[in-house]
């Protein structure tokens, strides 16, 4: 039964988080009612118990090892099909609710094969695993590595000195069939891989482990991925951005800049809430249809300029106005007090924020603040 049901939800994930990179809908971002009803973390029909991940989690490893699953409810070898296990993985990620139930039920567990099976196509020879299974392989390890910086992400050794991580990416960068989603996931990891949380050994992941047929081998390398590895060069890189403390858990507001010096969260229509930074930064990250950037992304440089914004050391980001939801309220009791009887105050201001002098750190932004270098951060520019 529990099977039939996960099957089931396969099947649904497939229709509904394979729209988008992030399962947003293509096209102008348009979504009906019901639409909306069924993408919604909480409620949606792709959300998963504990216990279809736990087999979804042996499916993976499964399919991997290509063997079979004994006991009721087993399969043949070969039945789940290496390619649509990680696709449906990859699908069921949009969810932000399953990601972490992967996180809190699973560990590092889900990350470690998703690797294992990125490091047999980069480096490996498996014929099972072509260019869009390794796509989606990495395109999961990036959604999951959101939750990496506070939880486990892998166990130690993909961090250590030998490097393991950054070489596995480091060959899947240099395949001459590598899909554009799956160069950004592997940028994205590379960049915050220096934040990330490398701790643990393989050997623990199977203490976690009750009434499954999982073994030791699932959670390493191969030898012959090990051996090979050894002549692996990792080219310098730049570090990506330090994500701040705000950006993980703090639910964010985006509109439009205001006409008429008019408080944006007065309208709730123009209004979008984000259940943190992170996420309203995938909206204006890969295959975003809302700005165009004209530099290399960094998701976590994005997310930090969106928490900046929210914060209100400046006014705009990305042709956005962003605030924290617990917030808004506040910055709209400014904006009133400002209407109501301050605009000479506010004229003289900005008149003589135009002279120059020593301590001139930059533009005075509505606010108040100074928008000093931050100002020039924004390479994006607006998509009509």
């Amino acid at each position: 039964t529990h099977q039939l049901i996960l099957t089931q939800r396969i099947a649904l994930a497939y229709l509904l988080g394979s729209s988008g990179h992030f399962g947003q809908p293509k096209g102008n971002g348009a979504t009906t009612a019901s639409t909306q009803q069924a993408l919604d973390p909480e409620t949606s029909v792709m959300l998963i118990s504990k216990n279809e991940a736990e087999m979804l989690l042996q499916m993976l490893a499964n399919a991997i090892a290509d063997r079979p699953q004994e006991g009721p409810g087993g399969y043949a070898a070969g039945i789940f099909n290496v390619k649509w296990v990680v696709f449906a993985i990859r699908c069921l990620l949009t969810n932000t609710m399953n990601q972490l139930t992967f996180v809190n039920i699973m560990g590092s567990r889900l990350n470690t094969l998703l690797l294992k099976v990125l490091a047999e196509h980069s480096i490996g020879s498996d014929s099972k695993i072509d260019a869009n299974t390794a796509e989606y392989a990495a395109f999961s390890l990036y959604l999951q590595s959101t939750h990496g910086f506070k939880s486990k992400f892998l166990p130690a050794l993909y961090g250590s000195s030998d490097k393991l991580f950054a070489k596995i990416l480091t060959s899947y960068i240099h395949k001459d069939d590598i899909t554009a989603a799956g160069r950004h996931a592997a940028d994205q990891l590379l960049l915050r891989s220096k934040y990330l949380a490398f701790k643990g050994i393989p050997k623990e992941l199977l203490a976690m482990i009750s009434e499954s047929s999982f073994v030791e081998e699932d959670f390493y390398l191969s030898k012959k991925i090990l051996l090979a590895s050894e002549s692996i060069i990792v080219e310098k890189r730049g570090v990506g951005a330090k994500p701040r403390d705000d950006i993980f858990d703090r639910p964010v507001l985006r509109s439009r800049a205001p006409k008429h010096n008019r408080a944006p969260w007065d309208n709730n229509a123009n209004v979008r809430t984000y259940q943190n930074a992170l996420l309203a930064a995938q909206d204006l990250s890969f295959g975003s249809t809302k700005v165009r950037h004209m530099e290399a992304i960094d998701d976590i440089l994005i997310a930090n300029n969106i928490g900046s914004s929210a914060s209100g050391d400046k006014t705009e980001s990305y042709n956005y106005w962003w605030s924290w939801q617990d917030s808004a309220s506040q910055i709209q009791k400014n904006l009133a007090r400002q209407r109501s009887g301050d605009s000479i105050s506010i004229l003289s201001t900005i008149s003589s924020s135009g002279k120059k002098n020593d301590d001139d750190s930059g533009p005075l932004s509505f606010f108040g603040f100074t928008c000093g270098n931050l100002c020039a951060v924004d390479t994006s520019v607006p998509m009509h």
